[in-house]
């Protein structure tokens, strides 16, 4: 089995889902300062949509992480110090041991 690695990041835009079932892209630095009110024009009819969370799609609805088959093959890890020294509270049965160790 090959390993796919995906140079993937937090450097993208958002998508909301309008009630006719089409997408309208945000710029995530719109989403996050709420602009406008926290609606937008959506793209494809020019209706007012609030977006938020309950309207959120799929960044990338072909992105391979969402496929069952293709998950496997993809190598999740971070480079964040922060994330990387931050210790294990917690993990599932499965990794623990008869002295209740994470392996």
């Amino acid at each position: 089995m090959t390993l796919i690695e995906r140079n993937d990041g937090f450097d993208y835009d958002l998508r909301m889902l309008c009630s006719c079932g089409l997408p309208s892209p945000i710029s995530a630095a719109d989403y996050q300062e709420g602009a406008h009110g926290s609606h937008m024009t959506r793209v494809h009819c020019g209706e007012s949509l609030q977006y938020g969370p309950a309207v959120a799609a799929l960044r990338d609805p072909d992105d391979p992480a969402l496929d069952d088959d293709a998950l496997r093959t993809l190598a999740w890890y971070t480079r964040a110090p922060s994330l990387i020294s931050r210790p294990r509270t917690s993990a599932p049965t499965s990794w623990r041991g008869s002295t209740n160790e994470i392996y």
